[in-house]
């Protein structure tokens, strides 16, 4: 099992906070895919963390990252996809857990509870309108089933 981390991002400041804590948490075979979307470059940012940390630059579209995240989906080499923002949090364990969710159900879609601080993005533990994010999702990468 390979994970395809797909990142969206306008070059804010906080991308290499993200990059830093994905690294340490990234196995042989996973790929972290940062597509711009914005003014500024991040090519330099995103070289300096290795091989397994691609950069492409795709827009500026700024519709939320979704043109970029469609685009990164055919580059994608791993078994299962994910996808953060430049300004998120990937604290700990965090893909230690992704990856013993997709060991249990490997053929399936799944949808992680994203903590922001104190708070959390779900008010419930449901999937309804305002109550999901992109971060959320983990889907295996099958060709013609996405």
């Amino acid at each position: 099992m390979t994970l395809s981390i797909m990142i969206p991002t306008i070059g804010r400041p906080c991308l290499s906070k993200v990059l830093e804590e994905l690294k340490g948490q990234l196995e042989l075979g996973d790929e972290v895919l940062v597509i711009g979307d914005g003014p500024v470059n991040a090519d330099s940012v995103v070289r300096n963390f290795g091989p397994q940390f691609q950069y492409f630059q795709h827009g500026p579209d700024h519709f939320w990252g979704h043109p970029q995240r469609n685009y990164a989906m055919p580059l994608s080499k791993g078994t299962h996809l994910m996808s953060f923002d430049d300004d998120d949090a990937i604290y700990g364990d965090a893909l230690q857990k992704v990856r013993a969710a997709i060991f249990q159900y490997p053929d399936s879609p799944l949808m992680f509870r994203m903590n922001h601080g104190p708070g959390v993005t779900w008010q419930a533990k449901e999937v309804a309108d305002g109550n999901v994010s992109t971060q959320m999702f983990v889907t295996p990468n099958v060709r013609g089933k996405l």
